[in-house]
C-alpha cells in the first residue's frame, strides 16, 4: 500500500498469494525477486512449509563481463562503474546504455563527470519506490540524504521529531526495502543508498508529513 510501512497491503489484498502459497501444502517451488522484503515470508521462514529470504547484495565481479558484452569500453573503469551503481544490474544497465549513447561507449569520460548521473529509466523506478514510503519513511530519508557520513539512532532522534517507537519502525521498514544499510560501529549506525540519496536531494520529492 502506498505511504505505508513496508508489507502493508490494501483491504482487498490481505488474503495475498504470498499468504496463500506459504500456509497451504503443495509440493510446488516458488522464487520472487523482490525489492521489498515480504512480511508473509520473514514470518513464515522454518516452519511447517519453510519460506527463505536470500538477500542479494549485488553484483561486483560478476557484472565486468555482462557490461563487457554489452560493448563498454575502457575496461579498466568498469569496477568504478559498477561501485557507483552499487552493482545493481538495472542502474547499470540504464546506465550502460547512456554511456553508449552519449559517450560513444567509453566509461573513463563518463566518469569525468564526477557526479552520479540517474537516467530516467532510474529516476522512474526511484519515483515509484519513493511514493510508496510512509511519511515517517520519508522524514528518515530526508535526514539521511542530507549527510554524506552515517547517523546513529541517537543522532536521527536528536535530528527528528519522531518517537522512538516510529523511528525504529520506519527504520525497519527502510532496512526491507533495501534502502538503508545498518553499520555496526560503537553506536549503531545507519547509510542511505547512495543512487537513492542523489534521487532525493536532486529530484525535488516532498518529504515533509
Amino acid at each position: 500500500t502506498p505511504q505505508q510501512f513496508v508489507g502493508q497491503y490494501k483491504p482487498e489484498d490481505k488474503e495475498s498469494f504470498l499468504q496463500i502459497i506459504t500456509e497451504i501444502g503443495h509440493q510446488s517451488c516458488f522464487l520472487l525477486i523482490s525489492q521489498e522484503k515480504c512480511q508473509e515470508m520473514v514470518s513464515s521462514e522454518n516452519e511447517l512449509y519453510p519460506s527463505y529470504c536470500l538477500e542479494l547484495s549485488g553484483l561486483d565481479e560478476p557484472a565486468t563481463q555482462i557490461l563487457k558484452n554489452i560493448g563498454l569500453k575502457d575496461q579498466e573503469s568498469l569496477l568504478k562503474l559498477i561501485d557507483l551503481y552499487e552493482g545493481h544490474p538495472r542502474y547499470l544497465q540504464s546506465i550502460s546504455t547512456l554511456i553508449k549513447d552519449v559517450f560513444n561507449g567509453k566509461i573513463s569520460s563518463f566518469l569525468q563527470e564526477k557526479s552520479l548521473i540517474l537516467t530516467e529509466d532510474i529516476r522512474s523506478s526511484l519515483t515509484n519506490l519513493y511514493q510508496r514510503l510512509s511519511s515517517i519513511e520519508k522524514e528518515i530519508v530526508w535526514e539521511l540524504s542530507h549527510h554524506d557520513q552515517v547517523r546513529s539512532k541517537k543522532d536521527l532522534q536528536q535530528s527528528l521529531s519522531l518517537s522512538s517507537m516510529d523511528l525504529i519502525n520506519g527504520l525497519q521498514s527502510l532496512n526491507r526495502r533495501y534502502l538503508i544499510k545498518t553499520i555496526a560501529q560503537d553506536d549503531i549506525s545507519f547509510n542511505l543508498s547512495s543512487v537513492f540519496r542523489e534521487y532525493v536531494k536532486n529530484c525535488g520529492v516532498v518529504t515533509k508529513r
